[in-house]
């Protein structure tokens, strides 16, 4: 159906291909979080002189101010009855204030202290994840409302992973065109390319706010005329969102995948500078990983984009579970096999695995949303109340513990492992203890989390039952008023 079909000719799940664009554009933001990730050992620790171990620290610092905020924001962000609707105020207030902030975290002086860079990237980073908390929360509570469809749930979903696929193909530019926009010197580069990130990540964050209507709501003219559920207390929604077993199995195996591929990603880079490319003068040597992991990271999106109809197409056709099942298996192999694609005698080995990898990944990301949008379906059969807020602010919390887990220990491995701050060689030793935390950690994480989504109950059956059950629910609704 052409996406300029006037909505009264379309279907009442359907969501059109522009507002799917509007919406999805934020995945590409959501991802190009990873940024920071990726830029903060190779500028502030390698570049800056700034330990690991503290960097790792000052990552997840962040995090446990998320346990506050996010379960505030999803409360916050249920609870809004605005002429705007419940969640596009925020969509565009935290858009653009994370852009800003990230700009700005970059740009700290060579001459400060350990001291006064440490303490610069903490605030910056808890500032950057306070406005990323308040887009973030309300963006993925909006699309998990488009539709009331099963199956188009997928498809929205599917939209957001093409454009987190952009983030995974930018993300692996960013270290070379720091080296570049500096002359090779990439504290200096990334002083520009911060802000042309920043504002990428601003227009995509930003999109939905304008383009995209609420489907609960009780103001004219700003949603679909299904009127918003009753408001409901903070204590009683976070006190039933954990007891939801269905929903705490998806947040679990979220928070053990992203948090044991988390824990050795950065690994990657030191094991290329220092084994891969450990033949080349130090700088050299940076170089080179950074333009590896750059086409690593290309070839990753590239697989990602042509992986997502798939996706689609399989869920739909043998069910969301069985379908990530699949993926997780896939993930954990790639994983597994690490140890012998990271080798001197051909560092572009390595980029094929991404072939595995990456496919793996976005399914995750494709899938779980489109699983939680069912979860939130029995929770209004079973209670009456629309809390996609609560419901994303749990999920975002419960992954950021795992996240935040790995963020503190992934600078700590690394110097356990052996590895010593910003010297130019490494022991051997060390670089055969990272090789093997790099190879063996995420595929044993991968796969414990594997065992959550076996026990997970939800049908695609059962979904359309409830689906059917909401919409005769509405329709009364409707005919009393």
């Amino acid at each position: 159906m052409s996406s300029s079909e006037s909505p009264k000719s379309q279907p009442a799940h359907y969501v059109s291909y522009p507002r799917k664009i509007a919406w999805g554009l934020g995945g590409l933001t959501n991802d190009m979080v990873n940024a920071l990730w990726v830029l903060a050992m190779p500028i502030f620790s390698l570049g800056l002189g700034v330990k690991a171990a503290w960097i790792g620290l000052a990552l997840a610092l962040p995090r446990l101010w998320d346990g506050i905020a996010d379960p505030l924001m999803g409360h916050i962000s249920d609870n809004t009855r605005s002429r705007f609707g419940r969640r596009r105020p925020y969509i565009l207030f935290g858009g653009i204030g994370l852009a800003i902030v990230f700009g700005l975290m970059w740009m700290p002086s060579r001459e400060w202290s350990e001291v006064m860079l440490l303490s610069w990237f903490t605030g910056m980073s808890l500032l950057f994840f306070t406005f990323f908390t308040m887009w973030n929360i309300p963006w993925t509570a909006l699309g998990l409302e488009l539709t009331p469809d099963v199956k188009e749930r997928n498809g929205v979903q599917a939209v957001r992973s093409w454009f987190s696929a952009g983030a995974a193909f930018i993300i692996p530019t960013i270290m070379p065109l720091a080296f570049r926009l500096g002359d090779g010197d990439e504290v200096e580069g990334v002083r520009v390319l911060g802000w042309l990130v920043g504002a990428v990540m601003c227009v995509c964050a930003i999109s939905a706010a304008f383009f995209c209507k609420e489907r609960f709501t009780t103001s004219e003219g700003v949603g679909e005329a299904i009127k918003s559920p009753p408001k409901v207390s903070f204590w009683a929604s976070v006190k039933y969102t954990f007891k939801d077993q269905r929903f705490i199995g998806l947040c679990v195996y979220a928070s053990l995948f992203c948090g044991g591929i988390l824990l050795v990603s950065q690994m990657g880079y030191y094991i290329n500078v220092f084994y891969v490319y450990g033949a080349l003068p130090f700088q050299e040597a940076k170089q080179a990983a950074s333009d590896v992991m750059f086409w690593g990271g290309i070839v990753g999106a590239a697989s990602n984009l042509a992986a997502v109809p798939l996706i689609v197409w399989a869920a739909n056709r043998i069910g969301k579970k069985k379908t990530l099942l699949w993926g997780i298996l896939v993930v954990a192999i790639g994983q597994g096999i690490k140890w012998f694609f990271f080798i001197p005698e051909n560092p572009y080995l390595q980029v094929w695995l991404s072939l595995l990898i990456y496919p793996g990944i976005i399914l995750t990301w494709t899938l779980i949303p489109s699983m939680m949008a069912d979860v939130c379906d029995f929770d209004e059969l079973e209670n009456g109340v629309r809390r996609e807020g609560m419901y994303s602010a749990t999920f975002a919390w419960l992954l950021k513990v795992g996240v935040t887990i790995a963020m503190a220990m992934s600078g700590w491995l690394i110097n356990v492992a052996g590895i010593v701050d910003v010297a130019e060689f490494q022991t051997p030793e060390a670089i055969r203890n990272v090789r093997l935390l790099f190879t063996l950690l995420p595929s044993i994480f991968v796969i414990i989390g594997g065992i959550f989504i076996l026990r997970y109950p939800i049908t695609e059956a059962a979904a359309e039952r409830v689906k059917k059950q909401l919409a005769d629910r509405h329709g009364e609704a409707v005919a009393e008023s």
